[in-house]
């Protein structure tokens, strides 16, 4: 685990609707809003706890210079700076909950930091359509402040 500082960054984002195993649909629809606009980062985005239903979200984001045509799906959002405590995951997307609950369990109790209120999230390095599954590496961001 590294600690990182991130600038603001805008994204393009889709709201996921629905249960978690279906990500993988709001993630494809992105792609295809997209189009063949050029991309810098595809990013997961979770807002609140996962254990909360009511109070959880989750978009798929895309970090996109170019402009994309006006669609009521799609968010503009702003991914607040600040400090990370950063852990490339190497392998399968499914795995990325059980990461994050283990950064969490494991790593943040004796780290000197705790967690903050800004969104977790996921950078996605490569894709399962240029890679296979073993060799898919996702950077896990759980944004963190000094401990008090």
């Amino acid at each position: 685990v590294r600690v990182v500082s991130r600038q603001a960054q805008q994204v393009h984002a889709l709201r996921h609707r629905g249960p978690p195993s279906t990500i993988p649909h709001t993630q494809r629809r992105l792609r295809v809003h997209a189009g063949e606009r050029t991309v810098s980062d595809w990013l997961g985005i979770s807002c609140g706890d996962p254990e909360d239903p009511d109070g959880f979200r989750y978009y798929a984001a895309a970090a996109s210079a170019a402009p994309w045509p006006v669609d009521a799906d799609i968010e503009m959002l702003e991914i607040p700076a600040g400090r990370y405590a950063l852990h490339c995951l190497a392998g399968p997307y499914a795995r990325i909950n059980a990461a994050i609950t283990t950064l969490h369990a494991r790593w943040l109790p004796g780290s000197g930091y705790e967690p903050d209120d800004r969104p977790v999230l996921e950078h996605y390095l490569n894709s399962p359509r240029q890679v296979p599954q073993a060799e898919l590496r996702t950077d896990l961001l759980i944004p963190i402040r000094a401990a008090n």
